[in-house]
């Protein structure tokens, strides 16, 4: 069952909205709401964004420790947002980590600024 702030890996290799391709870990940024949809077979689909091990900074990357399954500190690319087919989330090698609410809040506010949605 995916959440959104679940983080596993893909297969983004050849997956629209990435220009990389290999396995790499992802964030789930879409809602619940469509990831009970995705889990029911509704859609096949998932909103993600790549984490990369090469700490840039800058105003769409937030930072991750490593964490519980993660290998190294890694930032969230949140200006890439991609879809991947849930045959490509390596679910079945299970989640790396999950964020907290804090950090959820956080990528949510940079997602809004990205779009230039004011709340």
């Amino acid at each position: 069952m995916i959440k959104k702030g679940d983080i596993y890996y893909a297969d983004v290799t050849r997956v629209r909205g990435y220009t990389v391709g290999k396995r790499r870990p992802v964030l789930v940024c879409q809602s619940d709401v469509l990831n009970e949809a995705v889990n029911r077979g509704d859609y096949e689909d998932v909103l993600v964004m790549p984490l990369s091990t090469q700490l840039l900074g800058g105003d769409y990357r937030y930072f991750i420790r490593k964490r519980d399954r993660m290998k190294a500190d890694s930032e969230v690319v949140c200006n890439v947002i991609g879809v991947v087919p849930i045959q490509r989330l390596l679910v079945d090698r299970g989640v790396l980590t999950r964020l907290t609410e804090t950090e959820l809040k956080d990528i949510d506010r940079l997602i809004m600024d990205l779009f230039g949605i004011v709340w």
